[in-house]
């Protein structure tokens, strides 16, 4: 007897989903629109409205608002998100082993931020180059905040990340390294404590932590200024223009006119791995993802 070509939900089964139809969804909810997210998949606006209200006719619920801002999860649309990112990992892990030979080969993205690509893969990259020269590392490092790192491994772009922690609850998080900050001032400026000046922030967000110990050293504890980069800072510090707070892994080895100190309290940022549920996509990812934690510091060492 010939089967149907679809089984019907009568017969026991749902209706498989198409993961065309995810992909869609995926995109528009990272790129905000329906036209970003077109562009990203390379194909037409129409073609992912089409997609989108396919999934929506199958699954039976809203997941999108199309707004003047741009395209919105519905509470429906944010539970399905997360579901469909693990289905297509899950769908590549699937494509990965039925293509796997005995030598392991493949590329493999980690997010990060700069300064844990300076000081911490170099090492590993090497390793893995003399090692497994058939794998290929691609570095993100232009991860300005935590949340940068953690997108980036929840929406597929990285196979895993090097980020602070605690870590969004979605991703399963390990410790790599404590990272001691420091008050970071003028070489001219009186020690222990720096004159009061602007407060230089590294970053949009800091940890509460170091506010509260600002405040409570008589130091303004709300920026003046807030730079991306450390080597910004740096140079404003040099030419007495404020003081800043950061982590030692940020900092070169070479600082003329900068003193650093200890900052009170002894605040400092753990930076783990960062990896989804479902583990690395690839042999080539499992590999590197083991060797990293493998790799693991207990502390970052101190700077001559």
């Amino acid at each position: 007897m010939a089967l149907p070509d679809r089984l019907s939900p009568a017969a026991g089964l749902r209706p498989l989903v198409k993961p065309a139809l995810l992909q869609a969804l995926v995109a528009v909810a990272e790129a905000g629109s329906f036209s970003r997210g077109a562009a990203h998949l390379d194909v037409t606006q129409s073609a992912v409205s089409r997609s989108v209200a396919e999934l929506e006719r199958e699954l039976g619920v809203r997941l999108l608002r199309r707004t003047p801002q741009g395209a919105h999860l519905t509470p429906a649309g944010e539970r399905v998100l997360e579901r469909a990112r693990h289905i297509l990992t899950l769908l590549d892990l699937l494509h990965d082993d039925a293509r796997a030979s005995g030598e392991i080969t493949g590329t493999v993205r980690i997010a990060c931020f700069r300064s844990v690509a300076t000081h911490l893969l170099p090492p590993l990259m090497a390793r893995t180059r003399l090692a497994y020269p058939q794998v290929r590392l691609e570095i993100h490092d232009a991860c300005l905040e935590r949340a940068d790192v953690e997108r980036a491994v929840l929406t597929g772009r990285a196979d895993f990340g090097v980020g602070q922690l605690p870590a969004d609850p979605r991703l399963v998080a390990s410790p790599l390294l404590t990272d001691e900050y420091l008050l970071v001032t003028n070489a001219a400026d009186p020690a222990p404590l720096p004159l009061a000046g602007p407060y230089l922030q590294h970053g949009l967000t800091t940890l509460p932590a170091i506010t509260e110990a600002l405040k409570a050293l008589g130091l303004p504890g709300t920026p003046a200024m807030c730079l991306s980069e450390e080597t910004s800072i740096l140079a404003l510090v040099e030419r007495g223009l404020g003081f800043s707070v950061l982590p030692r892994l940020v900092l070169p080895a070479a600082l003329p006119g900068v003193r650093l100190q200890a900052f009170p309290g002894r605040v400092a940022r753990t930076l783990g791995v960062l990896r989804l549920p479902s583990g690395a996509r690839s042999p080539a990812a499992r590999l590197l993802l083991a060797a990293v934690l493998d790799a693991a510091h207990p502390a970052v060492p101190p700077q001559e």
